[in-house]
């Protein structure tokens, strides 16, 4: 083999199963860039070694903390520290979660004692836990992974074929709903809930007992707004911040948190291989970047990935979205070759768990809180599916939460959190893995709950009281600019008609411009 074949099969080493991880009976070694920790008699951890991991045990206790936590009260604490946080409040499953509360990121915490193994996750799930128990228990990443050591019988579930070979299903981006995989006895743990190894089941832990409402919003403004720009500046301390930057709330949300370190960050805009520059999330970022002087690109990746790429993306991650191939799958070809060293990138997703759009808060009135079981329709349709697995997915799922418990949310938020920032909100951070790091601010325990004590009124669309509140405690002036102002000069005027005009008149007016 010559120089430059041995390059490329290392590189391809290097990025098979990319920031992932292993548990299970014996150990995963497929090239050297995985590294393994033993953690009793029976469990190996297997972790890629661009895969953070840091484990720390005291009087049979043991926690091994993967991937990327900042702490959103103290974020110069680093793993060391804040594992040896956790370790000190282990007296149970429970006590550890609820001192995980203030860690943000995107990360996997494993916690044993003499008599058990428990693992939970990051609050939404961004960093997946798959898990079979038909042989062996095997945890991992993807449950691509799992086939890697123990094969996967795929699913002969009627419902579940139909629903991945839909032109649907396509078209919202593989948004997947419910615990189950193509993979019989394949499972995703889901947010909010803990796997136990001896009973080989995931318990739920969220919500179990009243999150009140408070009616100090004021006080609760200023509580988020120190806890994302704690975030931020650790974040800050650690890497190199590569923010997206829109003319939405979400992004500027995130902004207004850097105030104090703008100038040490980079902002980027992606024009999604669609939007032109009367679009608002073109226009506001450019005003913003010019008002503020911020270190802001225009990106507009139109690199078609090579074949190999494709492949090994499929293979990486179950579900990966590349036919046809999204502007978003590009970007991370681009990422993978472009990005400097130690680079995080930064979304404003998970916020809309506690930012209630408009178009749910519509919904309210169908949802009935006292029996959910008998209302899936109006969720259904709010999420766009109409498929025998999803319903009976929906349905189970909805009598395994008591809503009384939130009082300042509803079944909508809640399926929100739950199934679809674990499976569509997590897809795209596990797709990105392969070039880097991407983590969303808001991904913590401690802010989430800050947020759903707040009454809903001020957490509504398009006004958003609470967190303009938010925005203003941490760097006001950035509200300068309007939020979602839509579109202006020849994107106004294409609106207008599309609002106006008849459906069909609209239809005969794109052909004749195409």
């Amino acid at each position: 083999m010559n120089n430059n074949a041995q390059v490329e099969a290392d590189f391809l080493d290097r990025l098979t199963f990319r920031r992932q991880f292993l548990l299970g009976p014996r150990r995963y070694s497929p090239n050297n860039y995985w590294r393994h920790h033993k953690l009793n008699e029976q469990l190996f951890l297997s972790v890629h070694k661009d895969l953070n991991f840091y484990t720390n045990e005291k009087d049979k206790l043991k926690i091994t903390l993967i991937g990327l936590a900042i702490d959103c009260t103290s974020p110069l604490k680093e793993e060391k520290e804040i594992v040896s946080d956790l370790l000190s409040h282990f007296d149970n499953i429970y006590s550890v979660i609820e001192a995980s509360k203030p860690l943000s990121g995107r990360w996997i915490l494993i916690c044993q004692d003499a008599d058990n193994t428990f693992i939970f996750t990051d609050p939404c799930g961004l960093r997946q836990v798959y898990f079979t128990t038909e042989k062996n228990i095997w945890c991992a990443s993807q449950p691509t992974l799992i086939n890697e050591v123990e094969e996967l019988a795929l699913t002969s579930n009627k419902s579940i074929i139909k629903l991945r070979e839909s032109e649907h299903y396509k078209k919202r981006e593989s948004a997947w709903v419910g615990n189950k995989t193509i993979f019989d006895n394949c499972m995703l743990l889901m947010p909010n809930h803990y796997f136990d190894f001896n009973a080989c089941a995931q318990v739920r832990f969220f919500p179990l007992q009243l999150l009140s409402r408070s009616n100090q919003a004021d006080r609760l403004a200023t509580e988020v707004a120190k806890y994302l720009k704690n975030i931020m500046e650790g974040l800050n301390q650690r890497f190199n911040l590569r923010i997206g930057l829109s003319g939405g709330f979400d992004s500027r949300i995130l902004l207004s948190a850097t105030k104090d370190i703008s100038d040490q960050v980079s902002f980027n805009t992606t024009t999604l291989g669609r939007l032109k520059k009367h679009h608002s999330d073109m226009y506001v970022p450019l005003n913003l970047a010019k008002r503020f002087d911020l270190n802001h690109n225009i990106l507009d990746y139109d690199k078609i990935p090579p074949p190999w790429f494709i492949k090994l993306l499929v293979k990486n991650v179950l579900e990966a979205r590349v036919s046809p191939i999204l502007p978003k799958v590009k970007s991370i070809y681009v990422k993978l070759y472009a990005l400097k060293p130690n680079t995080i990138l930064i979304s404003g997703s998970v916020t809309e768990i506690v930012r209630i759009r408009v178009e749910a808060f519509e919904y309210d009135p169908l949802i009935d809180r006292n029996n959910n079981a008998n209302n899936l329709e109006p969720l259904l349709d709010l999420f766009g599916y109409n498929n025998d697995y999803v319903k009976d997915e929906v349905d189970s799922w909805l009598k395994t939460v008591d809503l009384s418990l939130i009082p300042e949310s509803t079944a909508i938020e809640i399926f929100y959190w739950e199934q679809r920032m674990s499976t569509w909100g997590a897809l795209h951070p596990a797709e990105v893995d392969i070039a880097a790091e991407a983590i969303s601010p808001f991904n913590c325990r401690l802010l989430l709950e800050t947020c759903l004590k707040v009454p809903r009124t001020l957490r509504i669309a398009p006004q958003c009281t609470f967190f303009r509140e938010v925005i203003k405690r941490n760097w006001g002036e950035v509200l300068l600019e309007p939020i979602n102002p839509g579109p202006k000069g020849f994107g106004l005027l294409k609106k207008t008609l599309r609002d106006n005009l008849p459906p069909m008149m609209v239809k005969q007016l794109r052909r004749l411009i195409t």
